[in-house]
C-alpha cells in the first residue's frame, strides 16, 4: 500500500483515503472538515477551493481490496485489478436469459433464411446477369434475367434488362417475350433506354419487311436501299446486316457490277460462314467473276464454295431441295461462262435440275437457294 502526506493536516494517509484538490493531496478527514465549514457558511455544493478527485492506489485491488505492497496491479477499465479478480471478470458466464434469447434469435434466423431462399437465388441470378451485360455476353445475361423473372415476375429491373439483352443481341421477338404479363412500368432511365431500343427495332423490322416485298416484286434497287436503312437503324441485328449485304449484292448483280456483287456476298458470308444459302451466294458471285474474266482461281473458289454449300445443306430436307435448284445454275455459269439470272435459266431449261449436255452436281444437299 502506498501512503501520501495530506497537504492540509500534514498526516500520512493511505493513498486510497486521499483526494486531489487543485493538484494537492487532501485526506478524507480534511475534506469532510472543509465541507462542514462550507455548509456552515451557506455554500451548499462544496468549499471554494476546487473539485475533488480520489487518488487510486495502483497496489490495492479495486474489487477485493487486497494490498499488494509496492507491486502495481494492471489496470482493467482504468482500475487496478489483481490476477484473481481478472479471471472472474473475463470468464464471467453469460446469464441464462441472454443465452435463451440468442437461441431464439438463431431459430428465427433459420426460419427467415428458409423462407427467403428464393429471394437469395433471385439476387444471385440478378448479379450474374448484370455482370454478363458488362461483358457484352447478352445470351448469358438474358438467361440469368429469365431466371429472376421466374422467381419474382414483378421485378421491373430484371424485365427491362432481360429485354435490353435481347434487343442488343438483335432479337426483338425475344425481347418482347420479357414484356409478357407486365401491365406497366415506372418511367426511369432504364425504361427510357429500353423503350428507345424497342422503337428503333420496330421501325427497322417494318422497313425490312417492306424491303422483302419489294425484292420479291423485282424492285431490287429499292429493296437494297430500304434494307440498308433498316440495318443502319438497328445495327445490333446481325440478320438485318446480312440481308442488307445480300440485297445490295443482288442489285449489283442485276446491274452487272460483279465486283460489287462479290464484295457484298463475301461480307454476308463472313458473318455466317456455316449458312448454306450464304455459301451458295458467294459461290454464285465467284462464278460470275470467272465467267467474266476466265481466271481459274475464281472458278476453283466457286467450286469450293459450292461443295461447301452442298455439305452444309445436307442437314435439312428444305435446304436439300434448294440446293438441287440453284446448283445447276452455278455449274452452268462455270461450264459455259455465260451469266444468266434465274428467270432466264428457267425460261431455257424449265424446272429440270440439270440442263442438257452439262455434268450434274455430285452429292445433292440442301439450303435456301441462291437466287442469282
Amino acid at each position: 500500500m502506498r501512503k501520501v502526506i495530506c497537504s492540509v493536516c500534514g498526516s500520512e494517509k493511505p493513498s486510497g483515503d486521499v483526494f486531489v484538490r487543485d493538484g494537492q493531496p487532501v485526506c478524507s478527514a480534511c475534506v469532510a472538515s472543509s465541507s462542514s465549514n462550507a455548509s456552515a457558511q451557506g455554500n451548499a455544493a462544496s468549499d471554494e477551493s476546487g473539485a475533488l478527485q480520489r487518488v487510486a492506489d495502483p497496489t490495492v485491488c479495486a474489487l477485493c481490496r487486497t494490498d499488494y505492497g509496492d507491486q502495481e496491479l494492471p489496470l482493467v477499465g482504468g482500475k487496478p485489478i489483481c490476477a484473481t479478480c481478472s479471471v472472474h471478470l473475463y470468464s464471467r458466464p453469460f446469464p441464462l436469459w441472454l443465452k435463451a434469447s440468442l437461441a431464439v434469435l438463431l431459430v428465427l434466423l433459420g426460419v427467415a433464411l428458409w423462407h427467403g431462399r428464393k429471394y437469395f437465388s433471385a439476387g444471385q441470378h440478378m448479379v450474374r446477369g448484370e455482370r454478363a451485360m458488362t461483358r457484352l455476353d447478352y445470351k448469358t445475361a438474358s438467361d440469368e434475367f429469365a431466371q429472376v423473372i421466374a422467381i419474382l415476375p414483378d421485378t421491373q429491373r430484371a424485365v427491362l434488362l432481360g429485354a435490353k439483352s435481347r434487343f442488343m443481341a438483335g432479337d426483338p421477338d425475344g425481347a418482347l417475350r420479357f414484356f409478357n404479363g407486365r401491365k406497366g412500368f415506372t418511367h426511369d432511365s432504364l425504361f427510357n433506354e429500353v423503350n428507345a431500343l424497342l422503337t428503333k427495332s420496330v421501325h427497322a423490322v417494318r422497313k425490312a419487311r417492306k424491303a422483302i416485298q419489294l425484292d420479291a416484286a423485282g424492285q431490287s434497287d429499292e429493296a437494297a436501299h430500304l434494307m440498308t436503312e433498316a440495318a443502319s437503324e438497328y445495327p445490333q441485328s446481325e440478320n438485318l446486316g446480312i440481308m442488307a449485304n445480300l440485297f445490295n449484292g443482288r442489285a449489283a448483280f442485276y446491274h452487272k457490277d460483279y465486283d460489287a456483287a462479290l464484295k457484298f456476298s463475301q461480307a454476308a458470308w463472313d458473318k455466317s460462314p456455316t449458312d448454306p444459302n450464304l455459301t451458295a451466294t458467294l459461290s454464285s458471285a465467284l462464278a460470275c467473276k470467272y465467267a467474266l474474266t476466265g481466271d481459274q482461281p475464281f472458278r476453283a473458289q466457286a467450286e469450293q464454295m459450292l461443295a461447301k454449300a452442298q455439305e452444309l445443306s445436307n442437314k435439312s430436307p428444305q435446304d436439300h431441295v434448294a440446293y438441287l435448284e440453284y446448283a445447276p445454275r452455278i455449274l452452268y455459269r462455270l461450264q459455259t461462262r455465260e451469266i444468266i439470272d434465274n428467270a432466264e435459266y428457267q425460261r431455257r431449261f424449265g424446272s429440270t435440275t440439270t440442263p442438257p449436255n452439262l455434268k450434274p452436281p455430285t452429292k445433292p444437299g440442301s439450303t435456301t437457294g441462291a437466287r442469282r
